[in-house]
C-alpha cells in the first residue's frame, strides 16, 4: 500500500507566509497548465486545484473511484487510512474530466506514469520545473510554489464561499484549527467576498474635495 507523503511543517513556520503563497488565481493556474509536460500532469494538478486533493492522493485515483452522479471521488490511498474516504467533486473538476475523457472515464489508474505514481521526490522535482517555467513564485526554499500550495489555494477560495465547518469537511481535516491555521486565508477570502464583481469608477466629479479645494478663492468673506 502506498504511503501518503505529507509536507513537513517546520517549527517556527510563518503561517501567514504559507497561506499567502497559496493565493493562486485562475490566470496563474492556466500558466501552470500550459507549462505541464503532458495531460497526466494537467490532470494531477487539476485534482489538487479544483478538489483540494493532496498530490499523493491524486496520483492514485482510478476511473472507478469517480462518481459523477454523486459528485464524489473515492480516495483509496489517503492520510486517514480510511477505506471509505472520499472528497467532493467540484463542478470545475467534473467539467475538466468530461473534456479530458470525452468518450467516458476509463477504469484503472488515470495517472499511470512512474514518476507521478511511485516516487514522491521525482513528483516534487518535476512540479518545481513546471512552476519555474510558468514563472510562479512561492514560499518554498526554492522560491517557487509547491503542489501542496494548490490544495491550500482551494481552501482559501472555498473560505469565501462556505462556513468554516463545511470548509473543514472539504479539506478533510480532523481538526478545524488545522484548516483555519494553514489552509484558509480568511482575510483574503473576506476581501474577495466583498470585492468580487465590483467595479470602482472614480471620476473627478466623484472624487472627494480636499480642504483647499473646498474654499472659494473669490469669496470676499474668506480671511487672508
Amino acid at each position: 500500500m502506498p504511503v501518503i507523503d505529507m509536507p513537513a511543517v517546520l517549527k517556527g513556520t510563518n503561517r501567514a507566509k504559507v497561506r499567502a503563497a497559496a493565493r493562486i488565481n485562475a490566470e496563474v493556474f492556466d500558466r501552470l497548465l500550459a507549462a505541464c509536460p503532458d495531460d497526466h500532469w494537467r490532470l494531477l494538478i487539476a485534482f489538487c486545484w479544483h478538489c483540494g486533493m493532496r498530490a499523493s492522493e491524486s496520483r492514485w485515483v482510478r476511473g472507478e473511484d469517480i462518481d459523477l452522479a454523486g459528485h464524489r471521488i473515492h480516495i483509496p490511498v489517503n492520510k486517514a487510512k480510511d477505506a471509505d474516504h472520499h472528497c467532493i467533486l467540484s463542478p470545475e473538476m467534473d467539467a475538466a474530466l468530461r473534456v479530458h475523457f470525452p468518450s467516458g472515464i476509463p477504469e484503472g489508474l488515470l495517472i499511470g506514469r512512474y514518476d507521478m505514481s511511485v516516487d514522491p521526490s521525482r513528483l516534487a522535482d518535476t512540479f518545481r520545473g513546471i512552476a519555474k517555467k510558468a514563472g510562479v513564485k512561492g514560499a518554498s526554499r526554492y522560491g517557487l510554489i509547491t503542489l501542496h500550495d494548490l490544495r491550500r489555494s482551494f481552501g482559501t477560495r472555498m473560505a469565501a464561499k462556505v462556513p468554516a465547518q463545511t470548509l473543514q469537511r472539504l479539506m478533510r481535516h480532523a481538526e478545524l484549527a488545522t484548516t483555519m491555521a494553514f489552509y484558509a486565508d480568511v482575510e483574503q477570502a473576506a476581501v474577495d467576498a466583498l470585492w468580487s464583481n465590483v467595479t470602482v469608477d472614480v471620476t473627478p466629479a466623484q472624487r472627494p474635495k480636499t480642504q483647499c479645494e473646498s474654499v472659494d478663492v473669490n469669496d470676499s468673506t474668506s480671511t487672508g
